[in-house]
Formats: structure tokens, C-alpha cells, sequence
């Protein structure tokens, strides 16, 4: 860190609760000392006048333009600067924040300043970086009871690096012949790159003789040399312990692979590699002091740094794709979720996360403890913290699973509900007696189908070309899927569920399928025809319809599950479909304060075509929200009789 900058002293009334300087036209900020750092929109000035304004006003000893002035000396003028971790992960930005030390005034001086109890090492292959983690490790061990317990499972495969002392050179073993039941595992992004020592049937015997060290990507070797230097003998890479070329081992291990990030002794994440050429270090800058505020002779010194995109900041759900790579992608989601222990290296800085606890560097995650996995879960994709766990039923938590899952991405279409069996499977087990329907539960069926897709909000947009699920499931679609019941109070559901099944490309219930079939007993409306929103355009929320579905002179919300181009009507250059079916799904009130008085209620349906005689298929989701039983309970009796009605 930079030692020389400039220095402020603060007026003497600092602290006092008074005004101690005039507003400032030119930053915009009230004279207020608590507010010194407060409704400073993006703290960015724009340059020309704006900046010519902010300088003069600094010579004339506006405290914030100074600190603005030397801002720009340090960083340019252009520098976007901002405190907290609510902006865009994808928009460039500076953070400024303070590192306490002897002597120094008290931070509770400046309120809106980001106090940070460490600074990251800027070497995450560094001695001091490496022994942090070291530390985070011992700590679970000894407090936690994340350390998976002793047991018979053992991966198929793993690689030996200590079978060739004096040598870089490893080996890939039987998982029977482990001396020690511990193993790492490694979670990283494939890309386009294909490693030269990846796995085939053709070349397993090779690999069980040597494998050359010089053929490993720079990620593998440096997770090589990490699981070394942690004192473990066994590393589980996919790349390696997969046959890659075979179809049927692939689907034997992509079964195991629930057992082998769940059993592991510690997983290493790649967060910030693209492929395997990457690697798992990184250097970072330091960061730089800023400027010195002097609270009569106690010092309190700013510094400036790129603002960090940490994992678990919880203030945004976006991920920035450029610096966390790994975090974007399907198959990592459940390596995150039964790993017991992940240790991920960023660009900036390690981050630790454990079933009780998380944590990172430059200490911004406060460790703290959690009481089970989906609480790790929630608070692993920033949605909560621990201290504020809300009890959730198991169908909310999968439905929250499946909302962040769906969030991420797939290279290949056909893994959407393979690379969630792991998670499924887990899951299975605090759902006895239940039985796995691509992606829905038998248990909550009914709550199960009300979903809606985002694809829906993009016109012209059609199913992916590889058939993935029925489509009453929401594998049938590749983007993201929500369930309404984030938003409803307790909801009725208006149709019952005579059969479910599919059927299955394997023996495994939590894998692909090949087919699907739903027989409900159910009300319908025929002939809706759903049109574009009259103002027609994307909406700000997913509450704002682009769609809608005329019955008579009710008018819906409709989320097409798909664009409504592949439906094939046009008329006049506007979508127009007919022969649109409304299948009565869940009646529901609102869950919020404001309509306890006077009660609001929501209709949800399944949108259906037909397809053959009395066999449908989905194609949506409509919403008649914020109505008073009278004209809900009219709108209703509409629908005809109880009828069956097949879904594939």
C-alpha cells in the first residue's frame, strides 16, 4: 500500500451531531458529517463542468470535494467510486474503505466508510494467503462437524500424487486402493479447451502407468501442488477419473458424483478460470491510500481499490461472468452445494465456505455459523444471511434450488437434469416415499407445476433443439424457472393429480428421461387467445406482462414458456394466438400486511394446447391477480366440468 497522500483535517465539530459545513452544490452533500459518504450517487462526477465545479469547490475547503479531487489524482477522473457492494458486478468501480490501526480515530467517525479488519495477501499462491487457508481448515476440524464422517465410499478413480517420489509425474488409481479415505476434489470450468491428458478407454492404461506432468493444464498442476502442500495423497479431477469418450461410465460416475464432492475432505474451487488453462493463482494489486482525515492528531487513512465481486456479498445475485467464471455454471451448483468444504480461489483473494461458516480475506464475509446445508445453500447465492434464517418447507427450498440452478448456464442442453441428480438425490432423503419426476416431486406435484420461464419475455424464442423433459416440467426449457409461491399466501390448488410418470434413459430416477406423462382431472376454458400487452414492451419485472390472455373480458397475464413466433400465428405483424386452453391451477390470497382487510385473490393456470386427441402440452403460465372473490369466484365458474386431460 502507498504511504503518501495528501492530508485533511476535519472541522472541530466533527462528531458533535451539528452541521460542519454549508451544503455543497457542486457534490451534493448536506455539510452533515454522518452523511459524508452517504447520497453520493455512484460517486462519480461527471468530467467537464461537473469536475471544474468539484475542484473549485474543493479549494474552497468542501471536505468531500477534496476527498473527490484526490479521487481523481490517484485513480482518473473517470474512476466510478462507491462504498457498498450494491452496483452492478458487470459496471467498472472503485471501492474506498479503511484499514484500522494503532492510534487511529475511531471508524464510527466517518459513517458510510467501508472498514475492512484485514487486506488480502495480492498473492493467493503467497505463504501468508496459503497459511489463511491452512487456518480456515484447521478451524473447521476442530469446531465444526463439516469434516465428512468415516465411510466405505470412495471414488472409482483418483490420482495419486505422491506415487512417484522425487517426481512431479502422478497416477490415476482404483478408489479401492486409497490408503487414506481422503481425498480432494476440484471444481472447474471445462471451456473449449479440451486437455491432451484427459481420460478415454483408449488411453486408462496409460494413464494408470504415469501421467506426465508436463501434459497437465496449469490448473491441475497448481491444484496438484496445493493437495501436496495440504499433506493429502488423492485428487479427484473429473478430466482424469471420467472416461470421457465413454457413455456408459459417464453415466455410472455422473451418478457417483453425489458421493464424491459429499464424502471429500476438501473441495478446490478455480473460480476465476475459464479453462484449465488458468489456473488457480493469482496477483493482485495493492491497494492504494487515497488520503489521510485527521480527527484532531488521530489519523484516519482511506484507501482506494477495485471493487471487489465477493461470492457471498449478498446485496446482488448477478455474477460477473469475466471475473468468477466458475460460478455461472450448472455442474458447479451442486459441487458448491454437497461439498462439505470449498475453498475458492478469486482473483483478488481466497474465499472459505463450510456448512457453519464463510469466510474470505480481507474479512468483509463475516464468519458465521449456519445450521444446515440449505442454510449454506441460501447463503452461499447471496439470498440471506444465517443470522436471518427463515424456515422454509421442503417445496419452497427446492423451488429456491431450482430458481438458482436454472439461473446458470449449460454448454450441453442434455445436462440440465444430470447436473442437478446430485442435489436431487440428497434432497431425496428428507422426502421419503416420494418419487423424482424430472426436476418435480410427487410429494408437491400440484405446487410443483405452477412455473413459469423467463424465456417466455423474449419473443421468437424456442425450445432448445434436444428434447430434455415433458413439457410440464421446467427441464423442458433451459432458462431460468420461478414458482409463484414466493408471492402467494396459502394456496388452493383447483386440480387433482391422477398419475405422473417418466421414463427413464437409465437406471438412475435422478437423471435424463426420454419421456413423460401427466393425467390430471381438471377444469378448463377453452378458446383463449392470448395477445401482446397493449404498451408491448419488455417489462421492468416479472410482474409486467408482455403477454396477455383474453376469455371474453377478462384479461390475464401470460408467460409463454416459449415465444409465442413458435406457435406459428401472425396477424398484421403482431403474435396472435387462438385456441389457447386454460387449465385451472391454484387459487391463492396475498401473503402481505396490506390485504388482511380486504382480502386479494389470484388465479394461476396452466396454459395447454392440443396436441392429439385429449393429449396436451404446455406452453405457459396465466395469472388473474388482485381480485375480490366475487368477480374471481364469476370468472371461475366459466371453466367446464371436471375432465381428464394428459400432458406429455
Amino acid at each position: 500500500m502507498e504511504t503518501s497522500c495528501a492530508s485533511i483535517s476535519l472541522p472541530w465539530r466533527w462528531g458533535t451531531r451539528e452541521r460542519v459545513e454549508p451544503e455543497c452544490l457542486a457534490c451534493g452533500w448536506s455539510g452533515d458529517d454522518s452523511q459524508l459518504t452517504e447520497d453520493f450517487p455512484g460517486w462519480r462526477v461527471p468530467a467537464g463542468s461537473g469536475s471544474a465545479r468539484v475542484a473549485r469547490s474543493a479549494k474552497r475547503g468542501c471536505l468531500r470535494c477534496k476527498i473527490i479531487v484526490e479521487c481523481w489524482k490517484r485513480v482518473g477522473p473517470d474512476a466510478r467510486f462507491h462504498h457498498r457492494h450494491d452496483v452492478s458486478p458487470n459496471v467498472p468501480c472503485w471501492e474506498l474503505f479503511h484499514v484500522p490501526g494503532p492510534g487511529d480515530a475511531p471508524s464510527s467517525r466517518l459513517a458510510g466508510i467501508t472498514t475492512y479488519e484485514a487486506l488480502p495477501s495480492g498473492d493467493t499462491s503467497s505463504r501468508a494467503a496459503l497459511m489463511w487457508a491452512t487456518a480456515q481448515l484447521r478451524r473447521c476440524n476442530q469446531k465444526h462437524l463439516c469434516r465428512p464422517p468415516q465411510s466405505s465410499f470412495r471414488p472409482s478413480r483418483v490420482i495419486d500424487v505422491g506415487a512417484f517420489p522425487g517426481s512431479q509425474d502422478v497416477v490415476v488409481v482404483d478408489g479401492k486402493r486409497m490408503e487414506s479415505p481422503d481425498y480432494i476434489t476440484l471444481s472447474h470450468c471445462w471451456g473449449a479447451y479440451a486437455p491432451a491428458c484427459k481420460t478415454t478407454r483408449a488411453s486408462l492404461p496409460e494413464r494408470q502407468s504415469r501421467v506426465p506432468w508436463t501434459s497437465l493444464p496449469r490448473t491441475f498442476q497448481d491444484t496438484i501442488a496445493l493437495t501436496r502442500w495440504l499433506n493429502k495423497r488423492y485428487l479427484w479431477i473429473d478430466t482424469l477419473c471420467i472416461l470421457q469418450d465413454d457413455v456408459k461410465d459417464w453415466l455410472r460416475e455422473s451418478r457417483r458424483m453425489h458421493g464424491v464432492y459429499k464424502s471429500s475432505y476438501l473441495t478446490i474451487a478455480a473460480a476465476s478460470a475459464h479453462d484449465g488453462r488458468g489456473g488457480l493463482f493469482a496477483v493482485s494489486p495493492q491497494p492504494s491510500k487515497i488520503i489521510t482525515l485527521l480527527h484532531g492528531s488521530l489519523p484516519f487513512n482511506i484507501y482506494a481499490r477495485p471493487l471487489l465481486n465477493h461470492i457471498f456479498s449478498g446485496t446482488h445475485r448477478e455474477t460477473n461472468e469475466a471475473e468468477l467464471p466458475l460460478l455461472t455454471r450448472g455442474w458447479v451448483f451442486q459441487e458448491r452445494l454437497l461439498a462439505p468444504r470449498v475453498l475458492y480461489f478469486t482473483q483478488h483473494e481466497l474465499v472459505w465456505e463450510c456448512h457453519e461458516a464463510c469466510n474470505c480475506e480481507c474479512k468483509k464475509l463475516q464468519p458465521g455459523r449456519t445450521t444446515s446445508s440449505e442454510a449454506k445453500h441460501e447463503f452461499a447465492l447471496g439470498r440471506r444471511s444465517p443470522a436471518e434464517d427463515i424456515p422454509e418447507d421442503e417445496t419452497s427450498r427446492w423451488h429456491t434450488m431450482v430458481k438458482e440452478y436454472t439461473d446458470l448456464k449449460l454448454t450441453e442442453e442434455g445436462d440440465i437434469l444430470p447436473a442437478l441428480a446430485g442435489i436431487a438425490r440428497e434432497v431425496a432423503r428428507s422426502r421419503s416415499g416420494e418419487t423424482y419426476l424430472a426436476g418435480l416431486w410427487s410429494g408437491s406435484l400440484r405446487e410443483d407445476l405452477m412455473w413459469f420461464s423467463h424465456r417466455g419475455f423474449s419473443p421468437g424464442q424456442q425450445r432448445p433443439q434436444r428434447w430434455c423433459a415433458p413439457t410440464w416440467s421446467w427441464a423442458s426449457l433451459s432458462p431460468s424457472a420461478t414458482f409463484f409461491d414466493y408471492f402467494w399466501g396459502d394456496g388452493t390448488p383447483l386440480f387433482h393429480v391422477e398419475d405422473a410418470s417418466c421414463q427413464l434413459v437409465s437406471d438412475d430416477v435422478y437423471g435424463p428421461v426420454s419421456g413423460g406423462r401427466l393425467v390430471l382431472r381438471a377444469r378448463l376454458l377453452k378458446h383463449a387467445v392470448a395477445k401482446p400487452h397493449r404498451k408491448f414492451r419488455r417489462p421492468d419485472s416479472q410482474w409486467y406482462p408482455e403477454w396477455v390472455m383474453e376469455c371474453g373480458a377478462v384479461e390475464l397475464e401470460f408467460v409463454p414458456d416459449v415465444g409465442l413466433v413458435e406457435m406459428g400465428h401472425d396477424v398484421g405483424g403482431v403474435p396472435t394466438v387462438s385456441s389457447l386452453i386454460l387449465l385451472a391451477g391454484v387459487l391463492a390470497t396475498r401473503k402481505d400486511r396490506l390485504y388482511l382487510a380486504d382480502p386479494k385473490y389470484h388465479l394461476s393456470c396452466l396454459v395447454i394446447r392440443e396436441t392429439r386427441s385429449n393429449t396436451y402440452q404446455r406452453v405457459g403460465l396465466a395469472r388473474l391477480q388482485g381480485h375480490d372473490p366475487a368477480v374471481m369466484k364469476e370468472f371461475y365458474q366459466q371453466f367446464g366440468e371436471d375432465t381428464k386431460v394428459i400432458i406429455i
